[in-house]
């Protein structure tokens, strides 16, 4: 059955604003109404806060669990320390990938030292061009510079790869440069800097490995924050009018007297009265115990009734059964036409 609701006007002072709270959730009668329309420092930072977490708790469930992970944590160091590998994991993923763009670039040309390379440039006037052409305007290269060197370095594909070297300075636009990051940068730096990198990542990837035992707790603390983002939003739902409060919400009109009493405990004012034509009334389901059988297909299929319509789980349960006796009797039938 539908259990039948009244509509309720809390009105509190705010300085008991934190108090009265935590007296409604004790309680536990009364669904909150209501938008909130200006959300405050507090309730945006819980919230990032527990989406952040939520966020660690799915990268910690792509790792292997510990044996022991019955772990007593500080939930917010915590997450801290998830937030500050999370972020050096990612720069230093992006690292990597350059680096090792750069080495599939300047693998094909062999190791040279791109510091020796910048120092004939600078000292002795010797300038040194990694090009990339087919043969033939290789040949072009020759006949244009007789002056240069230009040295084949490896072939591939019809793809020659060779060094001009020169005295002079050679504009750059006539010649067919290869995409390399530029002869000033040595692979053998490159490739030391990527190990470098990788290990980083391991040891980020290790330690994270250990925070895994953490994640039964950082679920139990996930919890707690919805609880907070909860009594937060309920505290940013209150209309202000001078120093009064007012909350507006819902309970089940079995829990009327619970709430008067606790009214007149705490010294708040109260108004209850039948909800209205429009009202976004919550529904409260209560099923006899002998129609529970069936709560798990509405389950399953997500459906419950609006507060205005009809509980239908009793009807559901009596023709469901009827339904299998009657596909049962019919299995029944078959097999002895089989025998």
């Amino acid at each position: 059955m539908i259990v039948p609701m009244k509509k309720v006007t809390l009105l509190v002072l705010a300085s008991d604003r934190e108090k009265a709270l935590t007296q409604l959730q004790q309680l536990g009668v009364m669904h909150l109404s209501g938008r909130v329309a200006a959300p405050s420092g507090s309730y945006a930072d819980l919230k990032r806060n527990h989406v952040e977490l939520l966020k660690y708790i799915n990268a910690l469930d792509e790792r292997n669990m510990p044996e022991n992970n019955d772990v007593r944590i500080d939930a917010e160091a915590v997450c801290h320390e998830l937030g500050e590998l999370s972020l050096r994991q990612d720069e230093l993923q992006k690292q990597s990938a350059k680096l090792a763009k750069n080495l599939n670039l300047l693998d094909v040309w062999g190791d040279f030292d791109g510091d020796m390379i910048k120092k004939l440039r600078k000292e002795k006037g010797i300038h040194i061009y990694l090009c990339s052409s087919k043969r033939k305007q290789m040949e072009e290269v020759k006949e244009k510079y007789p002056d240069a060197a230009v040295e084949l370095l490896s072939s591939e594909g019809g793809i020659c790869r060779f060094a001009v070297v020169s005295l002079a300075d050679i504009d750059k636009k006539t010649l067919p440069l290869a995409q390399v990051p530029g002869v000033d940068i040595s692979p053998v730096k490159i490739r030391s800097q990527y190990n470098t990198v990788r290990d980083e990542l391991e040891k980020i990837s290790g330690r994270l490995d250990q925070l895994a035992a953490c994640r039964p707790a950082l679920v139990e603390y996930s919890h707690v924050l919805e609880e907070k983002i909860d009594f937060a939003a309920a505290a940013d739902r209150m209309a202000e009018y001078g120093q009064i409060l007012a909350l507006g919400g819902f309970i089940p009109a079995d829990d009327e007297k619970m709430l008067r009493d606790a009214a007149e405990k705490n010294g708040w004012g109260v108004m209850i009265s039948d909800p209205e034509d429009g009202d976004q009334v919550p529904t409260l389901v209560k099923i006899p115990r002998w129609a529970r059988v069936v709560q798990p297909l509405f389950t399953f299929l997500g459906i419950s009734p609006g507060y205005d319509e009809i509980d239908v789980s009793a009807a559901v349960l009596v023709f469901f059964a009827i339904f299998s006796a009657m596909i049962i009797g019919d299995v029944g039938y078959g097999l002895l036409m089989v025998l």
